[in-house]
């Protein structure tokens, strides 16, 4: 009597189950591609479940924005009709406190007013030089032929 595994097993017995390869391959390809079947199923669940949070995101972001946009303006208003008060109370101080007629102390006000705002246009233009992104344009235009002016280098900015 032949046991499976000893040296005296024939080799072409009806023991041996697999004599292509074929009856164990089928099983194999078969649980290759569930494999891959489910593994692509899960990918796809990932990216549908990315894809969701990403529009949430979105949608959330939109509403915030709108949230501060709006309570930006609010905050412009109250800021804008505080300074009126305020230069207000100024022109009533110089009123009651120098004796000053109501036309003189408003226009003194508005002078003040105005040189304020010069001053922060001045601020503006020389903030608004290093809006021309100077040194990255010479760095792309650099070996194209292109003069540039002295007042570019970034050492001396």
């Amino acid at each position: 009597m032949a046991q499976i595994g000893s040296s005296d097993a024939e080799p072409n017995s009806s023991v041996n189950a697999n004599p292509g390869g074929d009856a164990l391959a089928q099983p194999r390809e078969d649980s290759l591609a569930e494999s891959v079947g489910q593994l692509w199923q899960a990918l796809r669940q990932a990216l549908d479940r990315a894809i969701e949070l990403v529009a949430l995101e979105a949608r959330l972001a939109a509403i915030s924005l709108a949230g501060i946009v709006g309570l930006g303006i609010f905050i412009g208003i109250t800021l804008v009709s505080s300074w009126l008060l305020l230069a207000a109370a100024g022109a009533v101080w110089l009123v009651e406190q120098t004796g000053l007629g109501w036309a003189l102390a408003l226009l003194l006000v508005a002078l003040l007013n105005l040189v304020l705002t010069a001053l922060a246009w001045f601020g503006i233009r020389s903030l608004s030089r290093n809006l021309q992104f100077r040194f990255t344009r010479r760095q792309l235009t650099r070996g194209q032929g292109i003069s540039q002016n002295a007042s570019d280098d970034p050492s001396k900015a």
